[in-house]
């Protein structure tokens, strides 16, 4: 597998190959993944103060809401495109 880190956005749309992931780091704003096409896997990490790590199954058009502090592994189980976005802080 072939594995990249995220430290910032530097742009709109992600792409990973079939069997190729993505370490999505935890940070301190909520970020929304929209898959733009293919199919997507992601698992996130248990937070200390939430929830035991949970899986998805994005299809085009399926947004996932990872909270503030949430880190995450994304992987391309068709070819995907996707964009990760930060929350508005209100």
């Amino acid at each position: 597998m072939n594995t990249t880190t995220l430290h910032r956005d530097p742009g709109p749309l992600w792409q990973l190959g079939r069997g190729q992931t993505l370490q999505l780091p935890a940070m301190r704003v909520a970020r929304w993944l929209r898959l733009r096409e293919g199919k997507l896997w992601v698992t996130a990490d248990g937070r200390a103060d939430g929830p035991t790590p949970e899986d998805w199954w994005l299809s085009p058009g399926e947004c996932l809401r990872l909270p503030a502090g949430t880190s995450a592994l994304a992987e391309g189980w068709a070819p995907a495109s996707f964009e990760l976005l930060e929350e508005p802080q209100a």
